[in-house]
């Protein structure tokens, strides 16, 4: 701003910068004024604006002054803030982050995970969506903040980033050579600088990811892991050694010393498993997988690890992520001299089954892994066989074959003992009925199935079984009886899911049931959408079998399972004796023609149900 004598003292030249200030807002008003970056402002500044509400008077004259909270160096704005009103500006919530997103992104993005990694600070989101690593700005702004601390309060800062926010304070002060009192000291102006949302006992909270990923930059990560998982060590107990396992698992350098950490890891995480903490075991094996990547001369290791990663996330109901690290582990292990890791994983990998298409290649590699499995095998051989059986069933020219397996994977099964390995192997028996005594075996079996299933407290394999006795009564076309079937079916499974399924979770709730697997928990539903295609042209839309809960609440309100009205001999017959009224030559044809419809039901719904994919033990 022009002064007319530069050279006079600076607390005469305030005033004169008040002077030509106001002169040139009073003839202008009404004006609003902006101004930014209040913070990099000096003492005459401040004054200026401390004293111009007041040399303004009456004039209809806003202003609007925007300031960082705390910025190293920042002069004191108590004068100005005695002459305003304050307004304290937050991050933008998700909603706003995401109008700013759809404004600026090119691709979809997810609102909630950038307001949470940027704080809501307009001009990360902007950078992030600019360039997802953040680019130069951030760096340059987070570095600057950070910056402004001591060594050992950024030393601090980073070992929160490492641990987590839910690492006590106790652990990163002895990590850090500290003790808990001094560690809180160190981290107390970054709290008053606001990097910091809470510095407790119980952890520390960074007020948004990317400070943390600013943090990490600060040491040498490597280091500071090593340190972490010593000290996790001596804390013991499970938690303790499955978090020194996480550090343990980052800190090693080398194939030899990555191999015996993920070789703990793996050990760890089945502790984890057993301990009823699944979701951690899974980010464990995660880890572990990503590290053992370095051991390219274990493919043992790393096939064990992707198994034991399968499993877990198949427990946590994530089938399709299980079925990935199922085939990536088959394929590690497929040269592997293991061989029962090979049939292991090659039993995974068929998690899902097409029982209507057949599959050579997959065929052959179950076969080679059944003549390799030792004797004593006898609950992994019976698994084998029911991923033979349903494969071998989908080709015409092994069907004789497939109904072999089928019966040999019952009689393993039953040697075993286990009620859910012996369900599992009946349900495995897909193979169309070639006799009418082997269509009433079906009864039997499915009848059995859901014995096991209560024995077992398996309100899944309940299910199932139950859907094979509907079914089976639909193939008789007896309509009362699969009325009654259904109700029984829904009621028996809803009343399972009370005796805590060994996996309990959404994945099990009869009235929803999940995807199916073969060799899962029931039917295939990618089978069950390979055979919905294959006879859409033979068989009438309604005439779809939903799930028996579905069809149970169909039934009670009068229609069969997938719409339309149920066949009434008795209906039709009253419709014939009553005089056919003028007009009505549309309406007997109709007629006519739901009774085709309900003549070819029985036909049709035992195409559509002619063979159920298999279940698996879980």
């Amino acid at each position: 701003m022009p002064v007319n004598d530069p050279a006079l003292p600076a607390e005469e030249r305030r005033w004169e910068h008040l002077e030509l200030l106001s002169s040139a807002l009073i003839p202008a008003a009404p004006a609003v004024v902006v101004l930014d970056d209040l913070h990099w402002a000096d003492a005459m500044a401040l004054w200026v604006l401390e004293h111009l509400p007041r040399a303004l008077g009456d004039a209809p004259v806003a202003l609007v002054v925007t300031s960082r909270e705390r910025e190293p160096g920042m002069p004191g704005l108590d004068s100005v803030r005695r002459v305003s009103r304050l307004v304290q500006l937050g991050g933008l919530d998700v909603e706003a982050v995401r109008q700013l997103a759809a404004a600026q992104a090119t691709s979809p993005v997810d609102a909630v995970e950038l307001q949470a990694r940027t704080g809501g600070n307009p001009l990360f989101v902007r950078e992030l969506l600019r360039a997802p690593d953040g680019g130069e700005v951030i760096g340059e702004v987070l570095d600057r903040a950070l910056g402004r601390f001591d060594a050992g309060t950024r030393e601090l800062l980073a070992a929160a980033a490492l641990a987590g926010a839910g690492t006590p304070l106790a652990v990163l002060a002895a990590a850090t050579s500290r003790t808990t009192k001094e560690a809180a000291d160190r981290l107390a102006p970054a709290a008053l600088e606001g990097v910091l949302d809470e510095v407790a006992r119980t952890g520390v909270r960074f007020h948004h990811a990317l400070l943390a990923d600013a943090a990490l930059r600060l040491v040498d990560a490597r280091s500071l892991h090593a340190r972490l998982a010593a000290v996790w060590e001596a804390a013991g107990g499970l938690d303790g050694r499955a978090s020194a396992a996480e550090h343990r698992l980052r800190a090693s350098v080398g194939p030899s010393e990555v191999a015996d950490a993920v070789a703990a890891a793996s050990k760890i995480a089945a502790e984890l498993v057993a301990e009823e903490q699944p979701a951690r075991a899974a980010g464990l094996l995660r880890d572990a997988r990503d590290a053992a990547v370095e051991c390219v001369d274990r493919p043992d290791l790393r096939a064990s690890v992707a198994l034991d990663l399968a499993k877990v996330v198949r427990r946590l109901g994530d089938l399709e992520s299980a079925l990935e690290h199922y085939q990536e582990a088959a394929k590690l292990a497929r040269d592997s001299s293991e061989l029962v890791l090979r049939a292991r994983t090659e039993v995974g990998a068929h998690l899902w089954a097409n029982a209507f298409v057949p599959d050579p290649a997959r065929l052959r590699r179950l076969e080679a892994v059944l003549a390799d499995l030792p004797a004593d095998e006898l609950r992994l051989r019976a698994q084998v066989l029911g991923r033979l059986a349903v494969v071998g069933g989908a080709d015409l020219d092994d069907v004789d074959r497939a109904r072999v397996w089928a019966a040999e994977a019952v009689e393993v099964a039953r040697r075993v003992g286990d009620p859910v390995l012996v369900a599992q192997a009946l349900l495995n028996r897909t193979m169309s009925p070639a006799s009418r005594a082997e269509l009433d075996a079906r009864l039997v079996v499915a009848d059995e199935v859901v014995g096991l299933a209560e024995r077992a407290g398996r309100s899944d394999l309940a299910y199932y079984g139950h859907q094979r006795r509907f079914c089976h009564h639909l193939n008789h076309g007896d309509v009362g009886e699969p009325r009654a079937g259904a109700r029984r079916a829904a009621g028996g499974a809803a009343a399972l899911t009370g005796l805590a399924p060994s996996r309990p979770g959404p994945a099990h709730d009869p009235a929803r049931p999940r995807r199916q697997p073969a060799g899962g928990n029931g039917i295939d539903e990618r089978g069950r959408a390979d055979r919905h295609r294959a006879h859409r042209a033979a068989r009438p839309a309604q005439l779809r079998t939903p799930p028996p809960a579905h069809a149970a609440r169909a039934l009670r309100r009068g229609r069969p399972p997938g719409g339309g009205a149920l066949p009434d001999r008795r209906a039709h017959d009253r419709r014939r004796a009553l005089p056919t009224p003028p007009g009505a030559e549309g309406l007997r044809r109709a007629a006519a023609g739901r009774r085709a419809a309900g003549a070819g039901r029985a036909a049709a719904v035992r195409r559509a149900t002619r063979a159920d994919p298999a279940v698996d033990v879980g």
